[in-house]
C-alpha cells in the first residue's frame, strides 16, 4: 500500500480544480525524514522498514523494485525525487509505504505540519498534447500528424468506412480515430448497426429445417 496524508483531504480543491495549476500538498515521509533528529522514533521506524524491505527484496528482481519505485514516485507526483539504483529504490518505497508511520500520522501529525506542505505542479496534459500535434511533435503509428487528422469525420464518411471497413484502414482518415472518442462511438454504432442487419437477413434466408 502507497501512503500519502493526502489521500484523507477529501476536500482539497485540487480534485475539482481545472488542470495546469500549481498546489500545496502534505509532505511525504521521506521529506519528513530529512528533517528529523538521528534518535527519533520516526527515524527508527523508518530505518527498520528499510532493513526489513532490504531482505524481502531479495526474492524479486532489482529491476521489478526500481521500476515500483518509480511507479511510486508518479503515484506521490514527487517531482523531487530521484532513484539511482536498487538500494533508493527500496529506502523511497520502504519509508513512504509504511504502515507504522502512517500510524504515527495518525497518532501525531506534528512532524509533518513542521516539515511543511510540498508544491506540485499539475501540466495541463491535454493542452500540451494539442500544442505537439499542431507543431508537428505528435504522432500516431509513428506517422506525423497534419491539421486534417484533427477534422471529425463527416456523417457520409463514418457510414461509408462502417460498411467498407477495409477502405477505411487503406486511408489515412484512420489515424483520426485514434485521437477522437466522439468519431470512435458513432463508427462503433454504425458499425454495431451493419453487423446486426447482416445478422437479420440472413436469418430471413435461411430456410426451415425440415421437422423429424
Amino acid at each position: 500500500m502507497l501512503f500519502d496524508p493526502v489521500m484523507y483531504m477529501e476536500d482539497h480543491s485540487a480534485w475539482t480544480d481545472p488542470p495546469g495549476l500549481t498546489i500545496r500538498v502534505p509532505a511525504l515521509n521521506t521529506q519528513v525524514l530529512e528533517r528529523v533528529g538521528a534518535n527519533s522514533v520516526f527515524r527508527a521506524i523508518a530505518e527498520n522498514k528499510v532493513l526489513r524491505l532490504t531482505v524481502s527484496a531479495d526474492s524479486h528482481p532489482d529491476k521489478a523494485i526500481v521500476v515500483l519505485a518509480n511507479i511510486a514516485i508518479a503515484a506521490y507526483v514527487d517531482q523531487d525525487a530521484v532513484i539511482d539504483d536498487l538500494p533508493s529504490a527500496i529506502r523511497y518505497l520502504a519509508i513512504n509505504a509504511s504502515a507504522r508511520l502512517e500510524d504515527y500520522w495518525v497518532a501525531d501529525d506534528s512532524l509533518w505540519s513542521k516539515a511543511g506542505n510540498r508544491t506540485v505542479s499539475l501540466p495541463d496534459v491535454v493542452a500540451g498534447q494539442k500544442s505537439a500535434i499542431l507543431q508537428g511533435r505528435a504522432s500516431v503509428f509513428n506517422t506525423p500528424l497534419t491539421q486534417e487528422d484533427l477534422v471529425c469525420y463527416s456523417d457520409q464518411e463514418i457510414k461509408h468506412f462502417a460498411f467498407s471497413p477495409n477502405r477505411f484502414l487503406l486511408s489515412r482518415k484512420f489515424i483520426h480515430m485514434a485521437l477522437c472518442g466522439l468519431c470512435q462511438r458513432q463508427i462503433a454504432r454504425w458499425i454495431e448497426y451493419v453487423i446486426n442487419a447482416k445478422e437479420r437477413l440472413f436469418s430471413e434466408r435461411k430456410p426451415d429445417l425440415p421437422q423429424a
